[in-house]
């Protein structure tokens, strides 16, 4: 099951809303680098990224924030072609995913009483 999100990826005010899937196996969240581009993020270098098969393959590295559900956090995003939520945003936010219904809970900003 793919479970999308709506993210907003800003940088000093300006920001652009994307569609993005959640995916439990990338480590880095990935965002579209046009995207990047347009809200004015600032390329930090490249990096070495592994992908499944071992696929290997330099991409540029942005500073930016990610907003999902009011959660919103500063990140290095890989600049890429698609829009991806990685384990760096999600174990942030403490995501609780339930892939049978495909509902994603944010919990960073619970307060338990």
């Amino acid at each position: 099951m793919e479970i999308l999100k709506k993210a907003k990826v800003s940088v000093n005010g300006k920001f652009e809303e994307v569609e993005a899937v959640i995916d439990t196996g990338a480590d880095r969240t990935m965002i579209s680098e046009e995207v990047l581009l347009r809200i004015g993020a600032i390329h930090i270098k490249n990096i070495s990224v592994h992908s499944m098969g071992e696929y290997r393959d330099t991409k540029p590295l942005y500073g930016a924030a990610v907003e999902i559900d009011g959660c919103e956090f500063p990140l290095w995003l890989i600049g890429g072609k698609k829009n991806i939520i990685g384990h760096d945003f999600l174990q942030l936010a403490k995501a609780v995913i339930n892939e049978e219904n495909g509902e994603v809970k944010l919990t960073k900003n619970w307060v338990e009483m």
